[in-house]
């Protein structure tokens, strides 16, 4: 007779076996109910590959806590230089206003842009220049720019700079990040670093707005 069907029996309501039966199947049974409710216990690792694991988790490479935006030297109509801090998170491109004053462009005082802040103040634009020519290296980029007033800043160019320009990022662990820029009315293309943004003070007045109000 089967064993397992045996035990099957001995877990129903009821079993009938003779003593014969039993006598035949004890071995067999005590064999199996051990198997079954001896716990059972794993092998360690050895000590070696142990040492491997704990190893490769504490000297897993991890981000840095912080890195400093970064800028990039360009242009404007051909004659003025300014740093432009790079910002995808900006949805516009900003210059300051002294900036605006230097390049001499004509302004569009009645198109201004309201904008809000993270802690919910809200700036508003001195005004619009429609076409301004951002040159860096071949590459001649031209974009609609927000005046304003005051900020801790030159320039910063957010998305429709690096939009126009199909910008390809290749960015390094240390911080570091090179920016393939092409020209969309020549097809010209060119690759150039960036450098980390220095905490620089600016002269602005109280109150202005900073680079979060932008985004």
């Amino acid at each position: 007779m089967d064993a397992v069907a045996v035990i099957t029996q001995i877990l129903s309501e009821q079993v009938f076996l003779s003593v014969e039966e039993l006598l035949a199947l004890s071995p067999e049974v005590r064999k199996y109910f051990k198997e079954a409710t001896t716990t059972k216990h794993l092998l360690a690792l050895p000590m070696a590959a142990a040492h491997m694991v704990s190893t490769f988790s504490v000297g897993a490479v991890q981000a840095a806590p912080t890195l400093p935006l970064r800028t990039l030297d360009v242009i404007l109509n051909g004659t003025t230089s300014v740093m432009g801090i790079l910002d995808s998170g900006c949805q516009v491109v900003i210059i300051c206003w002294d900036v605006w004053e230097r390049l001499g462009a004509p302004l569009k005082q009645d198109e201004v842009m309201f904008m809000e802040s993270a802690n919910g103040q809200s700036n508003v634009t001195m005004g619009t220049l429609p076409r301004i020519c951002f040159t860096i290296g071949e590459i001649n980029l031209y974009c609609t720019v927000q005046v304003v007033q005051a900020a801790p800043f030159e320039c910063l160019i957010g998305r429709p700079f690096t939009a126009l320009a199909r910008t390809i990022s290749r960015e390094f662990q240390d911080g570091t990040a090179h920016l393939t820029l092409t020209d969309p009315n020549t097809g010209a293309t060119v690759t150039v670093p960036t450098q980390a943004r220095e905490s620089v003070e600016r002269k602005h007045h109280h109150g202005g707005p900073s680079e979060q109000d932008f985004h």
